[in-house]
């Protein structure tokens, strides 16, 4: 909008900020704002942790071996085989 670059909107944010809130709220937002960011980045590394604890227990691994069962039914694969089967018979 401005095109004031990053200081330049940080900046801007920090006066609407003052502005808005005020001097004596301010201190008390932040530190809100940046509990909640806090609980954010915990929740978010339980969510990585179960993640990559499902994968090293191989459960992930038999879920992908049920995906390979479906790409075996390639409809492009049958019919190659089914070209060589009719030029086996020609000959």
């Amino acid at each position: 909008m401005f095109d004031l670059g990053t200081w330049g909107e940080i900046f801007i944010i920090i006066v609407a900020a003052l502005v808005l809130i005020g001097p004596k709220e301010l201190p008390t937002v932040l530190r809100a704002l940046g509990r909640l960011i806090q609980k954010l980045k915990n929740m978010s590394a339980g969510v990585r942790r179960e993640f990559d604890k499902y994968i090293h227990e191989g459960e992930f691994e038999e879920y992908t071996k049920g995906t390979n069962i479906l790409g075996d039914m390639d409809p492009n694969k049958n019919s190659d085989e089914d070209e060589k089967e009719e030029s086996t018979n020609d000959l």
